[in-house]
């Protein structure tokens, strides 16, 4: 088996970070990206098929919400289907109550969003209504700067942004980091045009209930919460309606 140089990935992750998206094509065309690229699939393929079938193989019992609780690093709700191939009894089970919870976390939708406040690069607080003035639609999101799909998500919130901001749509970016510098240093490559925060003391996450990440909230002009999602399409197409 040829192994794929280290280097490939390496070079790929620092024409990321350098935003060079000429150097960044040209080594996604070559032999040892695109094998690269194809043995990280098989990996993560064979790594869901191995997963979805030991929890099918203890189904019955506790094992099988354990197994499940120890594999997943987070939920969503595209995993509710395999919590519901679950036995009763797995699902009454300890584990089963507390997978339960995670699989299906409390909703926010259609209640008005919580009271909070955020604190500026100056440590200054900010009550959220403060934010919203003037504001239509608010997307609160919740990412890190070591969440790929969080970084990923960047850019097309960008394009939505800049053909939504002059009709009264905001976004507010709070991270989960714990390393503040890591965060900052994400803040100057990603150049995100709306304001954005710090959750230091872990508040917020908590008051929202984000377990995972990205974890977004839609705020209408009333201070309804209408939209929960980790997609930036699911929010495209929320306000195209």
């Amino acid at each position: 088996m040829r192994i794929v140089p280290e280097s490939c990935g390496r070079q790929a992750g620092d024409a990321r970070r350098d935003r060079n998206q000429t150097k960044l094509d040209s080594l996604m065309k070559t032999d040892d990206y695109l094998k690269m690229a194809q043995a990280e699939k098989d990996f993560f393929h064979f790594v869901e098929t191995s997963s979805k079938k030991a929890f099918s193989d203890n189904r019955d019992t506790w094992w099988g919400p354990f197994l499940m609780l120890e594999v997943m690093a987070f939920y969503t709700p595209e995993q509710q289907a395999l919590y519901s191939e679950f036995s009763e009894t797995a699902k009454n089970s300890y584990y089963g109550q507390i997978l339960k919870a995670l699989v299906f976390p409390k909703t926010f939708t259609g209640n008005p969003v919580p009271a909070f406040s955020v604190t500026d690069d100056k440590g200054e607080s900010i009550l959220f209504p403060k934010l919203a003035e003037g504001k239509k639609f608010i997307y609160i999101d919740f990412w890190a700067s070591w969440c790929a799909p969080c970084r990923k998500e960047i850019s097309d919130l960008k394009k939505i942004y800049a053909g939504h901001a002059s009709k009264g749509f905001e976004i507010i970016s709070i991270s989960i980091n714990s390393d503040k510098k890591a965060w900052e240093e994400a803040l100057q490559e990603e150049q995100m045009p709306w304001p954005n925060f710090l959750d230091a003391d872990k508040s917020l996450r908590a008051l929202f209930n984000v377990k995972a990440i990205p974890s977004c909230f839609l705020v209408n002009e009333t201070g309804k919460i209408i939209l929960e999602t980790h997609k930036s399409e699911e929010l495209r197409k929320q306000l195209k309606e």
